[in-house]
């Protein structure tokens, strides 16, 4: 927030307490321009008073100046072998309310891993590993999570309750290729094709019984332009947004609103740009 002073007569000291964990900084001297230095440990959203006393013995506080802000401590969770396969990198995370799934995006010949991560994230500062799970998707490409459920897509499409510590993973037909990107909204789940016909292709699944996902349809967002979408981002609640690295349209706009038909209504090249997440 904005700094502050304190002010009154002279000499002044301070005392500042984490209201947490009690810990206190003492008797902090305060600077003819009303400044002070106070330092103890704390950790995110703890809350902080302040009590100042004058020359005279008089006290006034406490005073709340604050929480500590986010970020100020970092919790480090290593990610072993002995968890995951040799080949894991945490390079994509996805959350939602408690839930946190961590897990690799293949790339420059790393990454290629199957392997899921949850964690439970009711205490934000401690996250606890709760399962590893092997998807069986043969490369983990991406996830989206939607009321506890996680959608997953590799060499097909999947979904897993993560709310269970038993759950498994239901998978859709393998239709060839790699399914490199999805994104979730209501009952249908959208998932871009790679590696295959490179033509925009996109795949629809219903989700409604998240258990039993179904392949609803497939559709060619171009023809001849060796197109492959490398991520997809829901934008608002009719548009799905492609992005390309194929040097051509790196933005793709898609309304989603008729299931049986998504339509490009935009196309965008941007230059020196070469998309990709």
């Amino acid at each position: 927030g904005p700094s502050q002073t304190v002010s009154g007569p002279a000499p002044l000291t301070v005392n500042d307490k984490n209201e947490n964990t009690g810990g206190v900084d003492s008797n902090v001297a305060v600077a003819a321009n009303g400044s002070f230095t106070a330092s103890f440990a704390a950790s995110p959203n703890d809350r902080i008073t302040l009590t100042a006393r004058d020359n005279a013995n008089r006290l006034a506080g406490p005073v709340e100046i604050g929480r500590v802000p986010f970020g100020s401590a970092v919790t480090s969770i290593p990610i072993t072998t002995q968890v995951v396969d040799g080949q894991f990198r945490a390079r994509r995370v996805e959350a939602e309310g408690d839930i946190l799934a961590v897990h690799g995006y293949p790339h420059d010949g790393a990454g290629n891993s199957e392997d899921l991560l949850v964690y439970d994230i009711s205490t934000p500062s401690q996250p606890a590993l709760r399962r590893r799970v092997d998807t069986g998707l043969v490369q983990l490409w991406d996830v989206a999570i939607q009321d506890g459920w996680a959608y997953l897509v590799g060499d097909r499409f999947g979904a897993i309750d993560l709310r269970s510590d038993t759950s498994s993973v239901s998978t859709g037909p393998n239709f060839g290729g790699q399914e490199r990107a999805v994104v979730v909204s209501g009952p249908y789940a959208f998932a871009a094709e790679d590696f295959s016909g490179h033509n925009g292709l996109i795949r629809i699944y219903d989700i409604s019984t998240p258990s039993a996902p179904r392949s609803l349809r497939e559709q060619e967002m171009y023809s001849s332009q060796n197109i492959d979408f490398h991520d997809l981002v829901l934008y608002g609640t009719d548009y799905i947004i492609g992005i390309t690295g194929a040097g051509v349209n790196d933005v793709t706009v898609i309304d989603r609103r008729d299931v049986a038909g998504l339509k490009i209504v935009s196309k965008v090249s941007i230059p020196q740009i070469t998309g990709f997440r």
